[in-house]
């Protein structure tokens, strides 16, 4: 047995770009950043791509936005790109197995008024629950309609 896990506290550098695949699978991506101060008071940015599926992709797409503050568990996972250039190129990404939202920023009819949702991580633990899904794309036996 092994196990691929990585947890990310950060913030989103943009809001989630919604995609659906050649058979119909919903996802989404962004990119979160996550600083770290060192003791000098130099502040080092990392910035990390992330991918969500099915109905947490809806839900993040629906209340995310650039900015919004989240806790991430998920899967590393690398694959190969070809660059601009022609060459091969690894990449690493994490695709989500659970997301929490610590805040959101959105006109949504929700907002409060105060820069917080009231009840976001409700609202999503409800549709999470509700829903009889797989979140991660390990399930697809066609990995050709995967994203990366």
């Amino acid at each position: 047995m092994s196990v691929s896990k990585v947890i990310l506290l950060g913030h989103l550098g943009d809001k989630p770009t919604a995609k659906v695949t050649n058979t119909g699978k919903d996802y989404c991506y962004f990119s979160l950043a996550t600083n770290k101060k060192l003791k000098n008071g130099e502040k080092i940015t990392q910035w990390h791509f992330i991918t969500a599926w099915g109905q947490t992709a809806d839900i993040c797409v629906k209340y995310l936005q650039k900015g919004s503050k989240v806790f991430i568990e998920g899967e590393l996972r690398y694959r190969e790109i070809e660059t601009s250039e022609g060459k091969k190129a690894q990449t690493a990404s994490i695709v989500v197995n659970n997301i929490q939202f610590i805040n959101t920023k959105s006109n949504n009819e929700d907002y409060d008024g105060n820069k917080s949702y009231k009840n976001v991580q409700e609202v999503y633990d409800n549709a999470y629950s509700s829903h009889n899904f797989t979140n991660s794309p390990m399930t697809y036996e066609n990995t050709d309609e995967l994203p990366f």
